[in-house]
């Protein structure tokens, strides 16, 4: 289990660490969007902005960098995990934005319509290094 360096993220990793009875760590590069809490004042208007960063890939929406940028970081993170860990299971624990930047990109789907059916927790399995989607969970109903 490899989490972002994010308390909700770790929390996450660390409980589902324990009852796969498996170790978690902490990576670099796996955080969400950076972007400044207190921003967007309402989840209206944070839906709406997010919705324009994913569409708008290459513009500075909000935050401190661009959808691209996001998932450029993120996709290297998710790299390097995985050439680290040859011949295992991994299991990445990270954020929404990401997440669905990442679905988008090795997936060819909508990463708009993948952020807006999230649950929480939500998961999607990836066979390696074909970055293929194996199975996804929008929901906590599977768990």
């Amino acid at each position: 289990m490899i989490t972002s360096i994010e308390p909700k993220a770790v929390q996450t990793g660390e409980i589902v660490a324990e009852k796969l009875g498996i170790h978690c760590e902490i990576a670099a590069g796996l955080h969400e969007h950076e972007r400044e809490k207190g921003e967007i004042t309402s989840r209206e208007e944070f839906q709406s902005t997010v919705i324009n960063l994913f569409n708008h890939p290459d513009a500075l929406v909000f935050g401190k960098e661009t959808a691209n940028q996001a998932l450029k970081r993120f996709s290297n993170a998710v790299e390097t995990i995985m050439t680290s860990y040859p011949c295992k299971t991994i299991a990445i624990t990270s954020h929404g934005t990401v997440m669905a930047l990442f679905y988008g990109k090795i997936s060819g789907a909508d990463p708009v319509e993948f952020w807006q059916k999230l649950g929480l927790p939500a998961f999607y399995v990836v066979a390696w290094p074909e970055y293929q989607v194996i199975s996804e969970s929008l929901t906590s109903e599977t768990f």
